[in-house]
């Protein structure tokens, strides 16, 4: 099965790969087409790109980052209006004071993406990210005075969180049966100080 993913703008790229991470780590059947509609230009009466269009018409499903072009909501609008794609994508705008601060939070373009899989009937694999994404959240929320606890969780925190999760849990989708968890990319250095925390609780 096959999907399209369009980033979006400010920390749309971010929050993107992050958001495609995990569905590889929790092993989702899906290939990735990659476009962007903002390409376009601002000139609304211009369409999507030639590689959009053919994209979407063939998967008919968009998994899309924020979106601040007028422009461009107004070129999805319209394939949603003509009934050409389903649209997933998050309710915020692109917070580009934030790009390149490590400070984006991937949450909303995670639920946009536990939507998708439900509509495309991929329950599994939406419960088990959902299952990652809440002993994350669990951890990063600034709750009482333990120690592991983050107030300002780094989004490069937030990933290595979530794919240790997914890692630790390698159920096998049609049976159940766990397998032999996979490495986990290492972590990053903005958390090396928290490493002996977070480690007892893996």
């Amino acid at each position: 099965m096959r999907i399209t993913v369009a980033s979006g703008d400010g920390i749309g790229p971010e929050i993107t790969d992050l958001v495609v991470d995990v569905l590889h780590a929790a092993s989702v059947p899906l290939d990735f087409e990659h476009i962007e509609i903002a390409d376009a230009g601002e000139a609304e009466t211009v369409g999507l790109p030639m590689e959009a269009e053919l994209s979407l018409a063939s998967t008919k499903v968009l998994l899309h980052g924020p979106i601040d072009s007028p422009a461009a909501r107004k070129r999805i609008q319209q394939l949603l209006q003509d009934g050409k794609v389903d649209l997933f994508t998050v309710d915020h705008g692109s917070h580009a004071e934030l790009v390149g601060r490590d400070l984006a939070d991937p949450t909303a373009m995670l639920a946009a993406a536990l939507r998708m899989l439900r509509h495309l009937g991929l329950t599994f694999h939406a419960m088990r990210i959902e299952h990652a994404l809440h002993q994350a959240l669990s951890l990063l929320e600034p709750k009482g005075h333990a120690r592991h606890r983050l107030h300002k969780p780094r989004t490069s925190v937030f990933r290595y969180l979530i794919l240790n999760r997914l890692s630790a849990d390698r159920s096998d989708p049609v049976d159940g049966r766990r397998t032999k968890p996979e490495s986990v990319p290492g972590w990053p250095e903005s958390v090396h100080g928290l490493r002996l925390q977070l480690e007892g609780l893996a």
